[in-house]
């Protein structure tokens, strides 16, 4: 399971969640999601997003890394679970300079929140 299989890569894409989506708001990210197409033969698709406002090159960077490490396991959750969803994370400017484990904690309680209304938590390990 290579983690660029699940990626949402046309801006098309992109642009119909942030039409369409739901979002939850927390601390640190902006995460939107929808359930995908019918026609669609992936279940469990993610985008991450870092403007400017984050920070320079870097700190995006920085961030975007540490939010693709988080999905690796979101992922291999979520394909076991058979979890169909497309999720778009947007890093919020407050993101930088933070500790993994304050992201992490952050961004657990934004997938839980998502999964809630499935009756499904992602638990932290």
């Amino acid at each position: 399971m290579h983690l660029k299989d699940f990626k949402i890569t046309k801006k098309a894409e992109y642009q119909k969640l942030f039409s369409e989506a739901n979002k939850v708001i927390s601390k640190y990210f902006i995460v939107l999601y929808q359930p995908p197409e019918p026609s669609e033969l992936r279940k469990f698709r993610y985008g991450i997003t870092a403007s400017k406002k984050v920070g320079n090159a870097v700190e995006r960077n920085r961030c975007k890394r540490i939010v693709r490490v988080l999905m690796k396991d979101i992922c291999a959750r979520a394909i076991d679970e058979n979890i169909n969803i497309n999720i778009n994370v947007i890093a919020r400017k407050f993101v930088t300079g933070k500790s993994f484990s304050s992201i992490k904690s952050d961004f657990m309680f934004c997938l839980n929140k998502i999964f809630s209304n499935e009756r499904r938590s992602i638990k932290d390990n």
